[in-house]
């Protein structure tokens, strides 16, 4: 009996004694104590880049913010918009060729897109790509992609730089075209050009399709109101339809 009463004392003073040393570890060093019961982490393994094949690049640019249409692993005429947009927004040569083995590797590694010099805060319609980039601040990084249809060529669509002259917010029909009515336009060239929604969102045809102003889906032309896109706000025209 009295060495099991002497083996509990020495157990109870050895617990009393990790007791006082717990607390007093969390009374005088409350971090590392902490940091020590923390859980250990789960090692989790860098994800592998995606294959590059129809599917994943399709997804890719949409994760870019490049339109593409319908993200089916089909690659059609939307499919070679977004091809064409990359390219722009990547510095290479802008045409609407489905890409080689070698670009398929790239698209699918981008992690980001540059907009270059000449882009100005506003709306930069690229007739090439039948695109739109609307560059909203100076920072030049706070930017949207656009599908838009311009004017038929030869002609079309007005080069050059130009300033929002007047709008209408609401339905408004052409002058120039009789029963050619616009959604919401906002006109930025001398021969009454204008930004604007169509009857149908699928007159916004991926190739040059309008008498001159630039086609827009009902959805973008309503946020350019929404933001406040006016009078004296910029739209810069360039590029070359190849057909």
């Amino acid at each position: 009996m009295r060495v099991f009463l002497k083996r509990t004392r020495r157990l109870l003073g050895v617990l009393l004694v990790i007791t006082i040393a717990n607390f007093s570890v969390q009374y005088f060093f409350p971090n590392e104590y902490e940091r020590f019961f923390e859980p250990v982490p789960n090692k989790v393994a860098a994800s592998a880049p995606l294959e590059p094949n129809e599917f994943n690049i399709e997804v890719t640019l949409m994760k870019l913010g490049i339109p593409t249409g319908t993200v089916d692993g089909v690659w059609d005429q939307r499919s070679r918009q977004g091809f064409c947009i990359w390219r722009e927004l990547t510095g290479r040569d802008v045409n609407r060729d489905v890409p080689d083995a070698q670009e398929q590797i790239a698209i699918v590694e981008t992690r980001h897109l540059t907009l270059d010099r000449d882009f100005i805060v506003g709306m930069n319609i690229n007739k090439a790509c039948q695109s739109a980039v609307w560059v909203k601040d100076a920072t030049m990084r706070n930017f949207e992609i656009l599908h838009v249809s311009t004017g038929t060529e030869p002609g079309g669509t007005d080069v050059g730089t130009w300033s929002i002259t007047w709008r209408v917010n609401r339905w408004y029909e052409s002058v120039q075209i009789p029963d050619g009515w616009m959604y919401k336009p906002m006109f930025f060239a001398y021969k009454g050009q204008a930004l604007h929604g169509s009857e149908q969102d699928s007159f916004v045809h991926w190739y040059p399709a309008s008498h001159g102003c630039v086609r827009m889906l009902h959805k973008d032309i309503e946020k350019l109101w929404a933001a406040g896109f006016n009078v004296g706000d910029k739209v810069r025209v360039y590029g070359k339809w190849q057909g």
